[in-house]
């Protein structure tokens, strides 16, 4: 006769644990992988990042301008989410009324959440308007003018 358990099984007195359960002594750690993210519908990647994904309105949360060298003006704008660089056209800044061409060249940064261009601008005021810009979930920025004076 046997002892108590099941023979060969995980019971008392067997050998071996049941499926699923940690050998004797195990870490919780060494066993299982962690949990996914309790949002996981939340989360997107975004250049090998994951980020997570908000239903936010976009905003510019911060503008920044500062003179290079002569004409040249370095603008730089903040988001409050991240920004689908797909979505930027020409047409998407403008300045006085005038869209923003090629040879000035955006920048995004690597988190995506801001954009930084440089522009010749004579002058020490001018107004942006930024419009027709969506979020990297799609959500589209609300119009918006700014007057913009540049930092010395």
């Amino acid at each position: 006769m046997h002892g108590g358990g099941a023979p060969g099984g995980g019971g008392p007195g067997g050998g071996n644990p049941p499926a699923g359960q940690p050998p004797a002594g195990g870490k919780p750690s060494d066993r299982l992988p962690p949990p996914p993210p309790k949002d996981s519908d939340n989360i997107i990647k975004y250049r090998g990042n994951r980020t997570y994904s908000e239903n936010l309105p976009l905003t510019i949360i911060q503008t920044r301008c500062t003179r290079k060298e002569g004409e040249l003006v370095c603008i730089e704008l903040l988001f409050n989410q991240n920004i689908n660089p797909r979505s930027v056209k020409p047409d998407s800044i403008l300045i006085n009324n005038n869209p923003v061409l090629p040879p000035v060249r955006l920048m995004f940064s690597k988190k995506g959440d801001s954009l930084k261009m440089l522009i010749p601008i004579n002058s020490n005021s001018f107004k942006m308007k930024v419009c027709k810009i969506r979020s990297f979930e799609g959500t589209l920025i609300e119009p918006v003018e700014i007057l913009v004076e540049v930092e010395r």
